[in-house]
């Protein structure tokens, strides 16, 4: 969404208002999405609050928002970590663990190995760090 909003005039991107912005985007008409907002505490741009608006603007979608604790504006650059983790858990309590995608170790000739067990090892480290966005491995990014 993000590529396509940096081709559209603010009128597109806001929401639709019929008397008032009747070109605006007509968020309501999403069904069934999932999507995640992540927000700061300490983001000076943008309110804490924006899952909510984003709840009010898509009632149809299914919008999860929560917040990552220490970060400003820039979440992945405060606190990638912590971003990396909500994103995955996320991902797998609306998904699941078998549609995380396939790890990838290189074009045939360069890791060599068993793949099988190497692919096997990762998606158990991914799961088993990533299960719960509270993580203690993921508490400090900058130690």
């Amino acid at each position: 969404m993000a590529k396509i909003a940096s081709m559209l005039s603010p009128d597109q991107t806001m929401p639709l208002v019929p008397d008032i912005r009747p070109g605006g985007a007509n968020y309501a008409a999403i069904e069934g999405v999932p999507m995640l907002s992540l927000n700061s505490r300490r983001d000076r741009m943008m309110p804490s609050g924006q899952g909510r608006y984003f709840r009010y603007l898509m009632p149809n979608a299914r919008v999860f928002s929560d917040v990552v604790e220490g970060a400003g504006h820039f979440l992945l650059v405060d606190r990638p970590s912590k971003v990396a983790a909500k994103i995955v858990a996320w991902w797998l309590g609306i998904f699941g663990a078998d549609s995380l995608p396939e790890i990838f170790l290189g074009f045939d000739g360069v890791f060599n190995g068993n793949v099988r067990e190497v692919k096997r090892k990762f998606r158990e480290l991914y799961i088993d760090k990533f299960r719960s966005a509270n993580a203690a491995a993921v508490d400090d990014d900058w130690g």
